[in-house]
């Protein structure tokens, strides 16, 4: 009887040391923040200008994934009401030690290179210019100011400057693409790249 009493006090104690040490190593696991610092990654909160304007353009380029993982909802009223809703959730996830929190929170709210490039005061990206604007008239004019640059980069291959369209096309293509790229180190010397051929002074 002593013995059986023995091994379930045992028992209980090694469940009860276990659950206080999972306890423990959970309190000192590092914050999402502080994870993703480690890895070189940067958020709107730690940006010099941290504009409600980065948090709608951050939460536009990912809005369809972001309601379909249940982060914000499809009903809100404006893309503004869903960026604030987006902003909070990425603020109280950053304050989280969850792994799982982590994963997201390195996928949506890190800075990408095209919300780096509005880090720069009085621009927009091209790609956003209102419709007023002749937007191949607004790229093939960013390209002809950058030509040499964009050439001497080696990224747009047989790139010919004379054709308007072509060149202008494909400058828009690869700064689209390139603009939902993680702003980290190993990006950037492209940020440099798109923060000054992929924008356009503000009117």
């Amino acid at each position: 009887m002593e013995i059986k009493k023995y091994l379930l006090f045992s028992g209980g104690a090694v469940v009860f040391s276990s659950a206080v040490a999972y306890r423990v190593w959970n309190l000192t696991k590092p914050s999402v923040a502080t994870s993703l610092a480690a890895e070189g990654r940067r958020t709107i909160f730690d940006s010099a200008k941290p504009k409600f304007e980065k948090w709608i353009k951050l939460y536009l380029t990912f809005k369809e994934e972001l309601i379909s993982k249940n982060i914000v909802s499809a009903d809100h009223i404006n893309d503004k009401e869903g960026a604030f809703v987006f902003k909070n959730w990425c603020a109280n996830s950053l304050k989280s030690n969850s792994g799982y929190l982590l994963d997201l929170a390195r996928n949506y709210c890190t800075m990408t290179l095209g919300v780096y490039a509005l880090e720069q005061e009085g621009v927009e990206l091209i790609e956003d210019v209102k419709v007023n604007r002749n937007q191949k008239e607004v790229w093939f004019s960013a390209f002809t100011n950058h030509k040499d640059e964009i050439i001497k980069s080696g990224l747009f291959g047989d790139l010919i400057g004379d054709d308007q369209d072509k060149s202008g096309e494909r400058v828009r293509g690869w700064c689209r693409r390139k603009a939902k790229e993680p702003y980290i180190p190993k990006n950037y010397k492209i940020a440099g790249y798109l923060s000054s051929w992929c924008v356009v002074k503000k009117r």
